[in-house]
This record gives structure tokens, sequence and C-alpha cells, in this order.
């Protein structure tokens, strides 16, 4: 049986069995404290990448799946950053600590480098680094997003009316209204959904074309995903906000999409 770690970790690589994906999916959502576990185990994942410790196949689907968003990316420069500043450095460290297991993690390497006695400014520099690390990964974050969030909200920064890999989307147009207001033609079958789904949410003709729209998605009254920064689209009909959901979010009930000018709309899962 495949341990949690395991799980996590070919989630993270795009390579979990559909009931793993699901399962991790819906404890992202509800669980305020996985979010800090996800990022520890991106943090490893990257660790091992790094240290060539991951086989052919893992290393493509890093590259092709993990490495995806902007978020990522970042973090990921920012380790490389820090180790090889940090490796650069334990050149100079006694020959009893060179000599520490190698199996032991990047993380607690560097907490014995940061207890050798460094000069003042090579400290500094490495206390502003992580500070650096610290302060984008647990404290600025003005849209209160979580990380899988962060990854869809680069993912809605696109142009969705140009992104070819958008064309095989489960699609659902909407208009205003509450899910009491729900008809068969709102209503999405949930096995018959994509991993991702493309709303098309129909706005007010006036709506100004330079406009940008932070969404939540609700049920039951609790808000389950959010979305900032959403850029409004003409169609034939007028104007429209597109936005791309994950399919794990979409369990059966009644749901509502918020905006933040007072618009929502309604519509089932079944």
């Amino acid at each position: 049986m495949e341990t949690e770690d395991v799980k996590i970790r070919q989630f993270l690589l795009g390579n979990a069995a559909e009931k793993d994906a699901d399962e991790i999916g819906l404890r992202i959502f509800t669980e305020p404290d996985f979010d800090e576990e996800m990022l520890f185990a991106e943090e490893r994942l990257i660790e091992d990448f790094l240290n060539d410790g991951l086989t052919a196949e893992e290393n493509e689907f890093f590259k092709q799946n993990f490495l995806t968003s902007p978020a990522r990316v970042e973090l990921f420069e920012e380790i490389s950053q820090l180790r090889t500043y940090a490796q650069n450095h334990f050149g100079n460290a006694p020959e009893s600590e060179r000599k520490e297991k190698s199996s032991d993690s990047w993380f607690e390497n560097l907490k014995r480098f940061l207890s050798l006695n460094l000069r003042p400014i090579a400290a500094v520099l490495i206390v502003l680094m992580l500070a650096g690390i610290g302060w984008r990964v647990f404290l600025y974050d003005a849209s209160g997003l979580s990380l899988i969030e962060k990854d869809y909200a680069a993912l809605n920064a696109k142009d969705l009316n140009n992104a070819p890999e958008n064309a095989n989307l489960s699609d659902k147009s909407l208009i205003s209204g509450t899910f009491r207001d729900t008809t068969e033609t709102s209503k999405l079958t949930a096995a018959n959904l994509t991993d991702n789904v493309l709303f098309r949410l129909a706005l007010p003709s006036e709506t100004p074309k330079d406009a940008l729209f932070n969404l939540e998605l609700t049920k039951n009254g609790q808000t389950v995903f959010k979305q900032t920064d959403l850029r409004v689209y003409q169609n034939q009909s007028g104007q429209e906000l597109k936005v791309i959901l994950p399919k794990s979010v979409l369990s059966k009930g009644n749901y509502q999409i918020k905006l933040n000018n007072g618009t929502s709309y309604g519509f089932a899962v079944e």
C-alpha cells in the first residue's frame, strides 16, 4: 500500500491514481493545515530533483507537470540559489561537518551550516535570503490564495481565447441567478467532467472592458475556491468572464459563483 508521502509526491508529479488525486484535492480544500504539508512535499521533491534522486520517468513528470506554474518555478529558483550559496561555503566547514551523512536533507545541512562561526556579512546574507523565501511563502500573499489557487490564478491569467489546450475542457455557460433558479442546462454531471472545467459567466453589457473581477466558489455557504484579477472577454452576445476551475472542488451539490461586484451564478453538480 502506498504511503501518504508517496501519494502526495505522485500527485505533485501529475502521476497519481484518479482516486488518490481526488482524495488529495479534497484535503487541499477542506484541511486548513494541509497547504503547509504540500509545501514541504514540494520542497522535498525539488531537493530530490537537484540531488538526481528521481527516476528518469519522474524527471520527465517533474519537468512537464510540476514546473508548470510561476509559483513553483520561483520556489525552485530560490531553493537552487540558496542551495548553491550554502554548498559553496560548506568547503570551509570542519572535516567532521563535511562527513555528515549524505542522506540528510539539505535543510538539515543548512541548519548545521548556520551553526558555524560565519563572518557577519555571510550570516546576514543567509538570513536575508531565508527571510525572502519565508515572506513570499508564508506572509506575502495580498490575494489570500492557497497554493493551488495561485496555480490556477496563473492559468487564468493567460488569454483563454487563444489557448489550444482548453479546446477539450468541459465548458459551461452561466447567466446570473441563484442555484434555486438552476435549470437542466445549468447542471453538470461529475462523471463527465474533465480535470479542469471552463466556466463562461455572462456579464452586463455596461461592464467596462478593462475591469478585473475577483471570484468565490461557494457550496452550502462555505467558500471552496477563490480566484482574483479575472479579465473580461468579448463574445457574440456581449461580454463574459472566463475562468478555469478544478474538477476536484466540484463534488455533488449546489454551488454559487460570486463576483466582487455582487453578481452571482448558480449551478448544480450531480
